[in-house]
């Protein structure tokens, strides 16, 4: 298939394309990279030198992989002629700073300031959209992606459109819905038609399909896109990107019954989200260290890494989705400690966070935690609609084997209260739900952004 051109005012050009002096080599320097890491294969240390000092301009195809090695943008090496664009890569320069807030306080600005349309209006909505998905807002984020999208499309620039599609399907994945896989895949499709294909948007893509396999519990499918992901992300060698594959290795191996293997990713994963101070991945990556402890009969030493992790999310003002996912896991904990009024405190609390955030699958799982608690204490019929409310929730997520792994738990509660007849439709109801390729009957949340 013919690659597509890169966007406009990107022209290929004999001569090469004018850069904004001193730009490569305060990207390399910022990613503390030499020379010939940089050039790595494609190109000689003294061909990035000319580079560097003016002394040679690169083709649009060099430049893009600049770009990628670097982590930065494109636009970030060209120079600057107006105010417009200086606002543009004003937007760009907070987001590779993280300083989220201000990417939509400055876009908002530019935007009500008018005159603005075509490209440069798709740019600031891109901007925007991406900061409101890492900040956890992923409804304000899909409308700026989708205003992106379709000016991308209208300007034929189909490599800011990848990067939006990407984004949207992020958006979707915090809202738990199912269509942000397809959206992953057709932007998957995407970057790899643009020549040259940019092997970071790929690993990134591959990593969020990786993620909703996870998610679905379909782990060798996990496993499987998680090791692509890492042959596209390794020569990169990008913190971000790699902390969140041994996270999610770890997941798929601990769920294949492959405990050692998964300890040694999630170890890899917690040193690399360290040296981040990303405090949001590493309670996530606290709360899968105590999974496996549990599993290991280890239960005070599990109870340490969920306290941590709890503390991380109040400390650090952590997104809610963390605190759900590190409470609902503390439930589950307390239940096998026999510490059950603390366990069915945690669990309402949880599907209260959950439900005022929309997390449907941590109020599902909460639901499921809270039933089973609610059943010995012989309170039917509250037992009977959380089951109820919960298999509903992972149907509409279209988690199959959590239905029926839920209806299998619910049939057998209700075989001990002697409540036959209501038993043999939840047999039933599990069996003609069967279980989604590949799907594990474990239950395992997990926080993607």
């Amino acid at each position: 298939m013919p690659g597509r051109t890169p966007a406009p005012g990107f022209a290929r050009s004999k001569i090469g394309v004018e850069l904004r002096p001193g730009a490569v080599k305060e990207a390399r320097n910022n990613r503390e990279l030499t020379l010939a890491q940089l050039g790595g294969t494609s190109l000689t240390r003294s061909a990035i030198h000319r580079i560097e000092t003016g002394r040679s301009k690169p083709s649009m195809k060099t430049l893009v992989l600049l770009a990628e090695r670097t982590g930065k943008p494109i636009s970030f090496f060209l120079p600057i002629p107006s105010q417009l664009a200086a606002s543009q890569f004003e937007l760009e320069r907070l987001t590779a700073e993280t300083r989220f807030d201000e990417v939509l306080k400055r876009g908002s600005q530019i935007l009500e300031a008018g005159g603005l349309d075509g490209h440069p209006e798709a740019l600031v909505h891109y901007w925007m959209g991406e900061a409101n998905v890492r900040l956890i807002r992923p409804e304000p984020a899909i409308g700026h992606l989708d205003r992106a999208l379709r000016l991308f499309d209208d300007h034929a620039d189909p490599w800011m459109a990848a990067h939006a599609l990407h984004m949207k399907s992020s958006a979707l994945y915090l809202l738990d819905d199912p269509e942000s896989q397809p959206a992953a895949e057709a932007a998957l499709r995407l970057c790899r038609e643009l020549s040259p294909a940019p092997p970071m948007l790929e690993a990134r893509i591959l990593n969020h399909l990786a993620a909703i396999a996870v998610n679905r519990q379909e782990w060798q499918q996990a496993i499987r896109l998680y090791d692509r992901a890492l042959s596209a992300a390794e020569p990169l060698r990008d913190l971000r990107q790699l902390s969140l594959m041994y996270e999610g290795l770890g997941m798929a191996s601990h769920h294949l019954g492959r405990l050692t293997q998964a300890n040694e990713y999630f170890s890899k994963a917690l040193s690399l989200y360290a040296l981040q101070s990303d405090m949001a991945s590493m309670s996530r990556a606290e709360v899968n260290l105590s999974e496996l402890l549990i599993q290991a009969g280890q239960l005070e030493a599990a109870e340490e890494h969920l306290e941590r992790s709890l503390r991380y999310c109040h400390e650090h003002g952590v997104d809610r989705r963390n605190r759900s996912y590190t409470t609902v896991n503390l439930a589950r904990l307390r239940q096998r400690q026999g510490r059950m009024v603390e366990a069915e405190s945690l669990a309402r609390q949880t599907i209260e966070l959950a439900s005022e955030g929309g997390e449907l699958l941590s109020l599902a799982t909460a639901l499921q935690v809270l039933a089973g608690l609610l059943v010995p204490g012989g309170h039917r019929q509250e037992a009977d609609a959380c089951y109820e409310e919960a298999v509903g929730t992972y149907r509409a997520l279209g988690l199959v084997g959590r239905v029926r792994a839920c209806l299998i738990e619910h049939a057998e509660q209700l075989d001990l209260q002697g409540r036959s007849r209501e038993a043999k439709s939840r047999w039933r109801a599990a069996a003609l739900a069967g279980a989604g390729p590949g799907e594990s009957q474990g239950e395992k949340l997990i926080a993607f952004r």
